[in-house]
């Protein structure tokens, strides 16, 4: 196969606007291409009527088919190619397909964006609450996630040559014309005010941490995917009312001087890749947060019976059927396997809440014994 010209690879990392750039290229991929620019979309994730990563590495024998097809058909239009997907910031998942990757052009560019790390954490640790099954602590999630970014540098660098890794902070103050999508299309010499347009909001709310640890303490019933996805589309919507939709937004779960250790922690070497892939001497220049008064340290309950309440009554006015499902995971886990005494507080303060707020708690536990032993067995495989 021929190859193309330049092939550039966005690779996040995480919780750096992908999903919004990634949905902004599909948006405008007529427009890409008249200014010589392909944004393959045969090989999109699909989920939720939003646009995902490029789909790479879906199996060992993956050939990057439908990608190299969509190529092929637009050599002799376009002159660069762009492949997005956050997958590339995972070093260690295929080295040898990775270079299979980049051997689809002649020269390879890689762009990464960079959040400052305390803010990564919390963010990454949000979503992971928010989507998956996680329930270990922030501090448990920060020893499990690579946060020195010179690692992920130098295997690009070393991948593709250090002059062709693009390295752009995360910061609003940093972005070309304050804005990511004026910054990434600046990287192609490109302007926004140029037709290009943006068709899709900020789809991804934080939760208010009242409903992360709702979520948190619910994600401990080993859920179905399609509950536990139903349950976090619902916090979003109420996150949305309460305006949790802003970039940038601090999410407040680490201390004042938990953020300033994570920022001097890796002070010298976020101010080496400055440096290295920049030619300045600071990588982030948002201002440090600062210790007050209100940064005494104390255990606050963001879970308390008002939240609780407040949470309950929404799931019950936006979605009476998933509340129904709830109720059933939440006597099973605390009947058979409640373990931990804090989860096991905060569950049954769930549960009375949702019974209370049910319109005919008894007719749902009779309509629902059934589910509830096919509930058991299935928590039993999944939580023993």
């Amino acid at each position: 196969m021929k190859k193309f010209e330049t092939l550039y690879l966005h690779i996040g990392t995480r919780k750096t606007g992908t999903t919004v750039i990634q949905n902004y290229c599909r948006d405008n991929k007529e427009l890409l291409m008249e200014n010589g620019i392909l944004y393959p979309t045969s090989d999109l994730v699909m989920k939720h009527d939003a646009s995902n990563h490029h789909l790479l590495f879906r199996s060992k024998t993956d050939d990057f088919s439908e990608i190299r097809q969509e190529i092929l058909a637009n050599k002799n239009t376009a002159k660069v190619c762009l492949i997005s997907s956050e997958l590339l910031e995972d070093i260690n998942r295929d080295p040898r397909r990775t270079k299979e990757l980049c051997g689809l052009a002649k020269k390879v560019k890689v762009i990464v964006y960079l959040r400052r790390q305390e803010s990564y954490l919390e963010s990454s640790f949000c979503q992971k609450i928010k989507l998956q099954d996680f329930k270990s602590t922030i501090d448990e999630h920060g020893g499990d996630i690579c946060l020195d970014y010179s690692i992920l540098l130098e295997f690009w660098s070393e991948m593709v040559g250090k002059e062709n890794v693009i390295v752009r902070p995360y910061e609003k103050g940093q972005f070309v014309n304050g804005n990511i999508f004026d910054d990434f299309l600046n990287i192609f010499g490109l302007k926004n005010s140029e037709g290009f347009k943006v068709l899709k909001s900020f789809t991804n709310p934080s939760l208010d941490l009242g409903a992360l640890e709702f979520k948190r303490v619910l994600n401990y019933l080993g859920l179905t995917k399609s509950i536990s996805f139903k349950t976090a589309k619902v916090l979003e919507k109420r996150a949305l009312n309460l305006g949790k939709n802003k970039a940038f937004s601090d999410h407040g779960i680490l201390t004042t001087k938990e953020k300033l250790n994570y920022i001097k922690k890796y002070e010298e070497s976020n101010n080496s890749i400055a440096k290295e892939f920049l030619k300045t001497e600071i990588l982030f220049k948002v201002e440090l947060p600062k210790i007050s008064d209100a940064d005494i340290e104390q255990k606050i309950d963001f879970l308390c019976d008002k939240t609780i309440k407040d949470i309950v009554d929404y799931l019950i006015k936006e979605n009476p059927e998933l509340v129904s499902n709830l109720i059933i995971y939440l006597q099973v886990y605390l009947k058979y396997f409640a373990e931990d005494s804090y989860v096991i507080e905060k569950m049954q303060l769930i549960l009375d809440a949702l019974i209370v707020g049910s319109v005919d708690p008894k007719a749902i536990f009779i309509k629902e014994f059934f589910r509830r032993r096919k509930v058991y067995s299935r928590m039993k495989k999944k939580l023993i």
